[in-house]
C-alpha cells in the first residue's frame, strides 16, 4: 500500500513538473507535511518557518551541515524559535530542510533573522570526503512581516559552488546565496 501511494505522489510530481506546475511548495515527496501556505496562528503568534536548501551542489553526494542556532529579534526583543534540526544536508537541491519554527506576536513590522552554522560538517564527492568548517559569521537578514505571511516562511538558499571553499585537508563554508520568502 506504501509503494503504491509514493509511486502515485511520485508520478503525480513528475506529472506537474512536466506541465509546467512545479512549485516552491512541493519542497519533497518524502512523507514529511506540507508547509502550510501562510503562518499558523498560535497563541504565541504566529508561527513561521525557517528552511534551509542547497543550489549549485553538483558533484556532491552529501553536503550535510551542522546548525548551531537559530534566533529571531522583533523590534531588539528576542523571539521564541523551535529548533527543528541540529544539522542539513544541502547537496540535495530538491528538498528545503525545515530548520526552525519561529513565532511573531500581533503587531511586529519586521523580523531579523539569524542563523548560525558552527562546528564540523561534512562532505562526500566521487574522488572523496572529508570535513566541513562551518564556524563562520552567521546568515542573517531582515523581513517584512507580511511578505513572510504570504508563504509562511523563509528559505536560506545556500549556493554552495560560491559557498565551499578547498582548504586542501579540509573544505570551509563561507555562505553564499539568496533568502526567499
Amino acid at each position: 500500500m506504501k509503494k503504491t501511494m509514493l509511486s502515485t505522489c511520485v508520478c503525480a510530481a513528475l506529472a506537474l513538473t512536466a506541465c509546467g506546475g512545479g512549485s516552491d511548495r512541493l519542497d519533497s515527496v518524502q512523507g514529511e507535511p506540507p508547509a502550510p501556505s501562510g503562518p499558523v496562528q498560535t497563541e504565541d503568534g504566529q508561527r513561521f518557518e525557517l528552511r534551509l536548501r542547497g543550489s549549485a551542489a553538483e558533484g556532491y553526494d552529501k553536503l550535510e551541515l551542522p546548525i548551531g542556532a537559530v534566533r529571531v529579534t522583533a523590534n531588539g526583543a528576542p523571539l521564541k524559535v523551535e529548533l527543528v534540526q541540529d544539522s542539513a544536508d544541502v547537496a540535495r537541491a530538491d528538498h528545503a530542510h525545515l530548520v526552525a519554527y519561529f513565532y511573531v506576536p500581533e503587531g511586529a513590522d519586521r523580523v531579523r533573522v539569524t542563523l548560525q552554522l558552527e562546528g564540523l560538517g561534512g562532505y562526500a564527492r566521487a574522488e572523496g570526503s572529508g570535513f566541513v568548517d562551518a564556524s563562520v559569521a552567521p546568515v542573517t537578514f531582515e523581513a517584512p512581516v507580511h511578505e513572510l505571511a504570504l508563504r509562511g516562511r523563509a528559505v536560506v538558499q545556500l549556493d554552495v559552488a560560491r559557498s565551499i571553499m578547498d582548504m586542501g585537508s579540509h573544505r570551509l563554508l563561507l555562505p553564499n546565496g539568496v533568502v526567499n520568502y
